[in-house]
């Protein structure tokens, strides 16, 4: 082929896409994944660099190994997933493979919130949770997020001591791939229910305090797992003024209302504030795909103003000084990467922090 032809071809969409694509496969094989903060999270696609059956179950077997070697197989693992597109397929491919290596684990029988599986954890007893979901990043991604047996955050010590098959081409993968069954007698269902009671037994007494019945609000779940818990949150309390946004409580793995769902962007109230206009609701309210993330703003009449997270940590602080939280023996926690604030205003009142 002459030299011009060949000019004339690269230049043309077809060869450009396809050297792209071959660009593209060859750097999803020169690395693996490495655990990080509280988990894994990457990318859904081929390659050792994306999450897929060969990635995730390295991950399991990872968590696997970990587990057996503090001998923790009897507490086992409890699963929960969310509702982004793959995220239920890798929890049943995890409960399969725990099961598989004789190491008790409980699958939710549909998606529900990470705070539900922190509390389900600790009451249940289990040694880890995992959480299915790649929280509020786009569509794209997916994550195993690893829980203690406290219901927090595994630590980054604990993590390191699970890097082992993602750092290896093991053959062991494809011998627990191939002799999975699609025998499923491990899912279960009441981890919704007692969560909503515990809220609503430890919570209830406050919203006397509160004057719910007076606040017009407008919720958005964006997509994902809210829409089957905090609606019934709310109406279990006082808030008889709920206004849902319709176009995003359908859970949507694709999330197409919003560029990523993340409920502290402003792109993401676009559709509840839309909602809240035309209701003349006073707050907003929204939370990611696996409800762990809450985004909240409030109208002054004219405008909106939104609340960044150390900024609803102050107002969370300010409440719990004026119901005077210590006579409650209450704690107040706060992250490493959190505002000074909330420390400052606990300290001055005398708070347990």
């Amino acid at each position: 082929m002459e030299k011009q032809e060949i000019l004339k071809l690269m230049k043309s969409r077809v060869v450009s896409d396809y050297l792209l694509e071959q660009a593209s496969r060859d750097a999803n094989f020169q690395k693996g994944m490495t655990f990080g903060t509280g988990g894994v999270r990457a990318k859904v696609g081929i390659g050792s660099n994306k999450m897929n059956d060969v990635t995730v179950a390295k991950i399991y077997l990872d968590i696997v190994n970990y587990i057996k070697s503090v001998k923790k197989e009897e507490s086992g693992v409890l699963i929960f997933f969310d509702t982004r597109h793959g995220s239920k397929h890798f929890a049943h491919l995890g409960a399969k493979i725990f099961k598989a290596k004789n190491i008790n684990c409980e699958l939710s029988t549909r998606a529900l919130p990470t705070p539900t599986l922190s509390y389900s954890v600790l009451r249940h007893k289990f040694f880890l949770g995992i959480v299915v979901t790649a929280s509020h990043n786009p569509f794209t991604d997916i994550g195993i997020k690893v829980y203690n047996e406290f219901g927090n955050q595994i630590t980054d010590n604990d993590l390191d001591k699970m890097q082992v098959h993602m750092d290896t081409e093991s053959p062991e993968i494809v011998t627990v791939l191939n002799e999975l069954t699609n025998e499923e007698n491990f899912s279960t269902d009441v981890y919704e229910d007692e969560y909503n009671e515990f809220i609503a037994n430890n919570f209830k007494s406050l919203e006397k305090r509160l004057e719910l019945d007076k606040i017009d609000l407008v919720y958005s779940p964006i997509h994902g797992v809210g829409k089957n818990v905090i609606p019934k949150l709310l109406s279990s309390f006082d808030f008889i003024n709920v206004n849902l946004v319709e176009q995003q409580m359908v859970g949507d793995g694709f999330f197409k209302t919003v560029d990523s769902p993340n409920p502290e962007s402003l792109e993401s109230f676009t559709y509840a504030f839309s909602k809240a206009n035309k209701t003349k609701s006073e707050v907003v309210l929204l939370t990611d795909p696996d409800a762990d993330r809450l985004g909240s703003a409030e109208s002054d009449g004219n405008d909106w103003r939104i609340f960044n997270g150390n900024e609803l940590g102050a107002l969370f602080v300010a409440f719990l000084i004026e119901i005077n939280w210590n006579n409650l023996n209450g704690f107040i926690l706060s992250s490493v990467v959190s505002s000074d604030l909330t420390d400052k205003m606990a300290k001055a009142n005398n708070l347990n922090f």
